[in-house]
């Protein structure tokens, strides 16, 4: 069961670095990793941040 549901976590995470990337790479930076956006910076996935 546990197994199960750090899999289901760490999926909803890399959906949710899709769906919103710079406010990840905000997270990122707060804990101290160096992160540069590509040129240009991928745009919100706002229809998904909308879905539920």
């Amino acid at each position: 069961m546990k197994e199960g549901r750090e899999q289901w976590r760490r999926l909803q995470v890399r959906a949710a670095v899709r769906d919103a990337p710079e406010v990840a790479a905000e997270v990122l930076r707060h804990l101290g990793y160096d992160v540069a956006p590509r040129t240009p910076a991928p745009a919100d996935n706002v229809e998904r941040l909308h879905a539920f």
